[in-house]
């Protein structure tokens, strides 16, 4: 309910960009881009998490005198990936490696869960997708007995992830997996500052 609403001052907020500096226009379209009914529908989420407190004022304009914002930046919101200079979607990312991991097993999508995080791990610069996979179903349990068993000692982790990075697209492809339970607040939604500790606990970064 509070998506895209300002935030007060001192209050933390996502940044959200839009305007002519971002989009120039659509694509293969001559609608303009930038009226009042269209600006609603198209924005760009940088996933940056800050805050903004009241700076000094600025010159006086026809409208009258405006104030500027210092904003300071908190953290990044854990729901974007940042691999060679792009941003790829958490979300967009988990629901194609679930698609690959489910027909991987034999069994339908709704049997596997997928969380996945983007951590620096590797890099200071660049993140890990860290994906959190944990079979629901029996189908999917079944479905991971039978690759196990055929996979040549390999455990379930290596061959999935090894049928995920060879059949994922370039910005979904999985740095790292972890077979578990994916922690979900009491909601039933996944609960992402679990997964980011289970993740911390795992790889010894606390």
């Amino acid at each position: 309910d509070t998506f895209m609403l300002p935030c007060g001052e001192g209050e933390p907020g996502q940044i959200v960009t839009r305007g002519g500096n971002v989009m120039g226009g659509y694509a293969n379209s001559d609608k303009n881009p930038f009226t009042s009914e269209e600006q609603g529908h198209w924005y760009t989420n940088l996933g940056d998490i800050c805050f903004w407190i009241e700076g000094e004022k600025c010159a006086s304009t026809e409208e009258g005198p405006s104030g500027s914002r210092d904003f300071f930046w908190l953290s990044r919101d854990s729901q974007m990936v940042i691999k060679g200079g792009a941003n790829y979607s958490c979300e967009q990312i988990g629901e194609e490696l679930q698609s690959i991991a489910s027909t991987a097993l034999g069994c339908q999508r709704d049997d596997i869960a997928v969380a996945v995080l983007g951590m620096k791990v590797a890099s200071e610069h660049e993140d890990d997708a860290c994906v959190t996979l944990e079979l629901i179903g029996e189908a999917a349990k079944d479905g991971a007995k039978r690759l196990t068993e055929g996979g040549g000692g390999k455990s379930t982790e290596d061959i999935l992830m090894g049928i995920m990075k060879k059949e994922a697209s370039k910005g979904a492809k999985p740095d790292r997996l972890l077979l578990t339970n994916v922690p979900k607040n009491f909601k039933g939604a996944v609960s992402l500052p679990d997964v980011k500790k289970l993740w911390k606990n795992h790889l010894g970064m606390n």
